[in-house]
């Protein structure tokens, strides 16, 4: 064997283990959820500048805040825990771990705001075009983040069979 050669052969039985690879689903979702992540990051921008500006219109600041805060978190944990997922690094796992949580807290502070909102009418009742938006939007926020927690679940048994395979 030549030199050249010698430093491509396999060194042993641990260099012929192959990389699990993610099952299609989980390559979708971190995909899905990477793009979802960066929209969410724009809007945390665009926020982020209408707070600076003061255009918070009557709109509580608190909330306007954050909210600005949680959509900086989804961004950032979910940006980076998707792109570390994709190169099979288990700190990934752990960042979109996080990402969840912040969704979750942005639908508690929703869930908060729409009480405020109740409670400032008139009447003390809900317009139902803005109840029936709540519910949907709730809705679609909680299957997406369920269908992307069982993508995590895949993807961290992958994780864990690349790990078992190198040792």
């Amino acid at each position: 064997m030549t030199p050249s050669l010698a430093s491509t052969a396999p060194a042993g039985p641990a260099a012929a283990v192959a990389t699990p690879t993610y099952p299609r689903f989980v390559q979708i979702w971190l995909g899905v959820d990477l793009t979802l992540c960066t929209l969410t990051g724009i809007l945390a921008l665009v926020a982020t500048y209408h707070l600076s500006r003061g255009d918070v219109g009557d709109y509580p600041p608190a909330l306007a805040i954050g909210q600005t805060v949680v959509q900086s978190a989804i961004a950032v944990f979910g940006i980076s825990g998707n792109l570390l997922l994709m190169r099979h690094r288990a700190a990934g796992f752990w960042l979109a771990c996080l990402a969840l949580v912040a969704v979750c807290v942005g639908m508690v502070m929703s869930m908060h705001e729409l009480r405020l909102h109740i409670a400032a009418s008139d009447d003390g009742g809900c317009p139902p075009g803005l109840l029936l938006g709540f519910v949907l939007t709730l809705s679609c926020r909680y299957l997406l983040n369920m269908v992307y927690a069982f993508a995590l679940r895949d993807a961290w048994r992958t994780l864990q069979a690349k790990r078992g395979s190198a040792a």
